[in-house]
């Protein structure tokens, strides 16, 4: 399919090609120079195009649609690759820097387009709203290491559907709402999350998920009881990977070790026997492995439950979980503050996101579980 520049509606696109390299192989993100070059040293692959890619597929048939994109490697390509014809702004070299997004949105918002879609984490999120501020309505493919942002669509697929009911409202009537863009700071896992200021978004709930919010506290008791639950039932030889987060924080405790609170730890009975591990390293234990288990908290405010902060999980450690043996501790505000959205899996795996999805317990204290959804 191609659009013509012509054509009415104009759309942005904005990639970020390093976003996301980081997470695979254990890095807390691809923020600066060294990072992306450790990055690249540790074997990690450039993923952003391909997960806007799977954006623009969804907007195939849209007639109406033109595209302006940043050039080269920061949209050109990808919307080339996938039969769009576009306008171009900006030349953009292979090692790209935030004043290279920064200046594209710039230029996006001074032409007038209705909207800017864009391929990054938490760092290109506030790229862009210092940038542009409130000028454009902007939808986030989720595609960094760090994603709390509510600006972000739930998939990549997600992404696209919510431009497509942007556009199906006449121009000028769409109906906008406000996201927060927060960030942390990726040298130091204990810091806090920090608002850095509010973009425009089309009101898609359905598709956006809402910025990260932290553990009420309110049922703290009853996590440490859930998570003592988990300790307890740890068969022998079989091997267990702790994800990250506050309340996966309780299962460190109750075997006896602490963790930066970003990493995936590896336990095999209650032992500690391999920390803070990458893709590579959870392939090989899990490929030594008899029966693995995942043992995972969720985003509160998202719903996030694998893709977000926890990459290293790779689609090779994945297809030996069995959907069975995937063990979900959660407050239970958090899913109540949810409301009815389900707990959301994005692994870069389509045929793998499916494996999981369908309905799961969810512990929520000592003895007390409820099902709820999960979906890809």
């Amino acid at each position: 399919m191609t659009a013509s520049a012509s054509l009415s509606r104009r759309i942005g696109l904005i990639v970020n090609p390093i976003a996301g390299m980081g997470g695979k192989v254990g890095l807390r993100g691809t923020d600066g120079s060294w990072r992306q070059r450790r990055a690249r040293e540790l074997g990690a692959t450039e993923m952003a195009a391909e997960r806007a890619g799977i954006a623009l597929d969804r907007l195939r048939g849209r007639h109406d649609l033109a595209l302006t994109v940043a050039g080269g490697a920061m949209g050109e390509k990808v919307a080339r690759a996938h039969g769009y014809e576009a306008e171009v702004t900006g030349t953009f070299g292979c090692e790209t820097s935030p004043e290279d997004t920064r200046d594209a949105a710039r230029a996006m918002a001074d032409s007038g387009v209705e909207l800017i879609l864009f391929a990054g984490g938490d760092g290109t999120a506030r790229v862009i709203r210092e940038s542009i501020g409130r000028r454009v309505p902007v939808v986030g493919i989720p595609t960094g290491v760090k994603m709390h942002s509510g600006c972000f669509a739930r998939s990549p697929a997600a992404a696209g559907d919510a431009v497509v009911d942007y556009l199906g409202a006449d121009p000028g009537a769409a109906r906008l709402g406000e996201a927060e863009v927060v960030d942390r700071d990726a040298d130091d896992p204990a810091a806090p999350t920090t608002l850095y200021g509010t973009v425009t978004v089309p009101e898609a709930r359905s598709r956006l998920l809402a910025a990260k919010s932290q553990s009420s506290g309110r049922d703290a008791a009853a996590m440490r009881g859930a998570c003592l639950e988990v300790v307890e039932e740890m068969a022998p030889g079989d091997l267990y990977v702790i994800g990250p987060g506050s309340t996966m924080a309780w299962v460190r405790r109750h075997l006896g070790f602490e963790s930066d609170p970003l990493a995936i730890d590896v336990v095999r009975d209650r032992q500690l026997i391999a920390g803070d591990v990458n893709e590579a390293e959870l392939d090989r234990l899990s490929s030594e492995a008899g029966r693995v288990h995942l043992v995972m908290g969720v985003i509160g405010g998202q719903g996030s439950l694998l893709g977000r902060g926890n990459q290293q999980i790779g689609p090779r450690t994945l297809r030996r979980v069995d959907p069975d043996d995937l063990i979900i501790v959660a407050d239970l505000q958090k899913l109540i503050d949810l409301g009815s959205s389900p707990l959301t899996v994005d692994t870069g795996d389509l045929e793998m996101d499916k494996h999981f999805t369908g309905y799961r317990p969810v512990r929520i204290g000592r003895n007390e579980s409820l099902i709820y959804q999960v979906a890809a």
